[in-house]
């Protein structure tokens, strides 16, 4: 189940979607010991209010199973 959440995470952060950062399921976060989650919603809650942000994906990794993900957000 990891493998689909980190996708959608680096999805989300690489083009700048604060709806899905927003929508991360705090209970399935908790289950595969997901301890971005909070800061990537509040990340998202203050680009909220019309910001034009766009995002790009630096890196996506999971090296011995963690996931590890570098976006930039401008």
């Amino acid at each position: 189940r990891a493998a689909p959440y980190d996708a959608e995470i680096a999805r989300a952060l690489g083009s700048a979607d604060t709806a899905a950062l927003r929508a991360l399921d705090p209970g399935v976060s908790r289950e595969l010991k997901v301890s971005g989650r909070a800061p990537w919603q509040v990340l998202a809650g203050a680009a909220e209010g019309g910001a034009a942000l766009s995002g790009v994906l630096l890196h996506e990794d999971a090296p011995y199973g963690v996931g590890y993900v570098v976006a930039a957000w401008s």
